[in-house]
């Protein structure tokens, strides 16, 4: 006997019958699953088996099974479809009137490559209404997440006030609510969205909130870390805000140093506590994008964002006193198409609240001391394997620099008390080891500074 992870219990688990003798069978579905049928499956396969066993009634929880043709390998599969359905819905309670509506299901709503105009989520289907009217021309058209899990449905703000104001009330109380017309389709089953009875509204307020989370701390490092952890990075662990695009004026052994503190591997950490008197942080958009090759040519990457959220896997997000501190453990890649080559990635911050205020956005004519965004220096081993790589360059005139006379002997006992090192195996090594090769001989190295 078998059934899908998490759909519930089959009863028996198992049985060893003959030609001709029959048995009852009992399923009890988990909350949101649906039980569809009754079937046979090879145990290796997966594929359904005709003709060795019959049902009473195949569509039934409980049903009497009679052995028609016995066959090894064979399990009793009681087939179900996971119920998709609303979790939540943001804002609770009163929204300002440039609050977005952000609706949370359970799984992906619709396949990856249905578009906008194609989706069923649409305001024929999916009712906006203050009473008995219709509201949704005061909002602009649904706009899934990349996952197709989280619906935003943004006010045209003007507009809602403008109707707050000609209903002549305080607020308006406007409900969500979905028609049959849509159905997620689970193991061939078209299931409509469960909203588990409840209504969801939000009470609309006609004011505007601008004013943007006020910054407590930020900072980026390639030290892994988490919220317990944060306070214990040093100010020569996280990365700096200076513009690498150029050495400028810079000696190479300055150059050098401000490369080396923001080199990573691949993957960044980065914490924030913000402060946000009215919506609240809701999340953090990161982007990235390969900016320069290792041996300093520019190029013209695309650009890769990822919207970081409570919830979001590598991710920590604490509120209290409406202070939210998070820490976010941030990959270098390619998006969905993995890694990524070695070189100079700009990254940019910014942190939202519920009604799309921005800190620390950044605009890309600023190149004061004032800006916040990063250079971070991608290299797969972190140190190359014979010392010209060093940190993996990603800027023009870092070959200099790093075969250069870098070493200023009287800054010794400034920058370095005592190195202790020693060898470990590949398995254990990590951004925060040193690897040297010689003779295409490569070894990992724990590195101390002490």
């Amino acid at each position: 006997m078998t059934a899908d992870e998490g759909s519930g219990t089959v009863t028996p688990e198992q049985i060893k019958a003959k030609k001709k003798e029959n048995f009852d069978l009992r399923f009890k579905p988990a909350s949101d699953w649906k039980f569809i049928c009754w079937e046979v499956i090879n145990k290796t396969s997966g594929e359904v088996v005709e003709n060795s066993i019959k049902f009473d009634n195949p569509d039934q929880l409980e049903t009497k099974a009679h052995v028609i043709n016995p066959k090894e390998g064979l399990l009793i599969h009681a087939k179900c479809a996971q119920i998709p359905c609303v979790l939540d819905v943001e804002p609770k309670g009163s929204g300002y009137a440039n609050s977005p509506i952000i609706i949370k299901f359970n799984m992906p709503m619709e396949a990856p490559e249905v578009t906008a105009g194609e989706s069923l989520f649409n305001y024929d289907n999916l009712l906006l209404t203050y009473g008995d009217k219709k509201v949704s021309d005061y909002f602009e058209a649904p706009v899934f997440n990349d996952e197709k899990t989280e619906l935003k449905l943004v006010p045209k703000w003007q507009d809602l006030m403008a109707f707050i104001k000609k209903e002549n009330v305080g607020s308006a109380l406007i409900e969500i609510s979905f028609t049959d017309k849509i159905t997620v389709n689970q193991n061939g089953v078209e299931l409509p969205v469960d909203t588990k009875g409840l209504t969801y509204s939000v009470n609309y307020i006609p004011v505007v909130e601008t004013t943007p989370p006020v910054q407590y701390d930020y900072f980026v490092t390639r030290k892994q870390m988490t919220l317990e952890s944060a306070q214990t990075i040093t100010a020569e662990d996280k990365f700096h805000f200076e513009n690498l695009a150029d050495q400028g004026s810079l000696t190479n052994e300055q150059f050098g140093e401000l490369l080396f503190q923001n080199a990573t591997n691949g993957t960044v950490y980065i914490y924030g506590r913000f402060y946000d008197e009215d919506s609240g942080v809701q999340s953090v958009v990161v982007t990235h994008r390969r900016s320069q090759e290792k041996d300093g040519t520019n190029v013209g990457e695309q650009e890769w964002k990822t919207v970081y959220k409570r919830g979001s896997p590598g991710t920590e997000f604490i509120t209290q006193n409406k202070e939210t501190r998070f820490c976010i453990m941030h990959k270098l890649d390619n998006g969905k198409n993995g890694d990524s080559a070695d070189g100079a990635y700009i990254l940019n911050v910014e942190v939202k609240d519920a009604c799309e205020n921005t800190a620390l956005a950044y605009d890309k004519t600023d190149t004061s001391k004032n800006r916040k965004t990063v250079t971070a220096i991608k290299k797969s081993g972190f140190y190359g394997s014979d010392g010209s790589g060093f940190i993996g360059t990603g800027l023009s005139h870092m070959e200099s620099v790093i075969n250069g006379n870098t070493f200023n002997e009287s800054n010794y006992d400034k920058l370095l008390k005592h190195l202790w090192y020693y060898m470990i195996s590949e398995n254990e090594a990590d951004d925060t080891q040193a690897l040297f090769g010689k003779n295409n001989d490569i070894f990992f190295y724990r590195i101390l500074l002490q």
